[in-house]
């Protein structure tokens, strides 16, 4: 059995080569994945991904990704009054669309908005590059850059966030995502991956499109001014953080398992 995440197995996505990718994932990949019994797949994209490429229905059995349940601690206990900024929570890097956040903070900043933004996570080489783009934007003020925070500290970023933004150009299954409405926060973010099914499930997020600022600046104005649909958002997510549940997805592997040793 193997737990998958969009591609066939392999090296890993930041060492993956285009050689490796379209042989390896398609020939040997391909066999190689057909020899297992069972695969776990975390999205329905996963699983649609992997019918595409050959894989029998039969043998595909989808479980979510659960979260540290410390993220459940606060359960929208903050409550909107108590929150002031915009969240980006994942690594920094090229592909996670930052680019775009700033220049959604800097039309914001047009609008006689000035709302502070919050970057949270591990610098990829892309943070001097980023800290260029706020200083051209003169945003700099307006956007502050964190370094990798432990899980409390992060809970309690997202706890006094009022969303939570993220507009990748590609993601899989978002932990940060589910960490956000774990916290009772809203999120905004680009239909990549798992995103689509995330913002069906829940009803917490809302999907806007790639590399479009003034958009996403117009999205972030709705939720946080209109409180009704940010509380109905908020409560939304809430109702269904039990599939998320170290409990919950547990038992379900364990489920998987036991029907292998019958």
């Amino acid at each position: 059995m193997v737990t998958s995440s969009v591609t066939f197995p392999s090296i890993g996505r930041r060492i993956r080569s285009f050689f490796h990718h379209f042989f390896y994932d398609y020939t040997l990949g391909k066999l190689e994945v057909n020899t297992f019994d069972k695969v776990i797949v975390q999205s329905e994209d996963d699983r649609k991904y992997l019918l595409k490429n050959g894989l029998k229905e039969s043998k595909i059995i989808k479980i979510p990704i659960a979260i540290n349940e410390i993220f459940f601690k606060y359960r929208s206990t903050i409550p909107r009054s108590d929150r002031h900024f915009i969240l980006y929570a994942g690594r920094i890097d090229p592909f996670k669309g930052l680019d775009v956040l700033a220049k959604a903070i800097k039309e914001l900043k047009s609008m006689g908005i000035s709302l502070k933004c919050i970057i949270a996570g591990k610098d990829c080489g892309y943070r001097s590059q980023l800290q260029g783009l706020l200083d051209k934007l003169d945003i700099v003020n307006q956007v502050e850059i964190r370094d990798y925070l432990s899980q409390e500290d992060l809970s309690e970023l997202y706890s006094h966030a009022l969303v939570t933004v993220l507009p990748s150009l590609s993601e899989g299954f978002s932990l940060a995502l589910v960490e956000s409405i774990a916290t009772g926060t809203p999120f905004i973010a680009t239909p990549v991956g798992a995103t689509p099914e995330l913002v069906e499930l829940t009803k917490a997020g809302i999907l806007v499109p790639f590399g479009q600022p003034k958009i996403l600046a117009e999205t972030i104005l709705h939720v946080i001014r209109d409180e009704s649909l940010w509380s109905d958002m908020s409560k939304n997510g809430q109702k269904t953080l039990s599939n998320f549940s170290y409990e919950n997805v547990v038992e379900k592997h364990y489920q998987v398992y036991l029907e292998l040793t019958k």
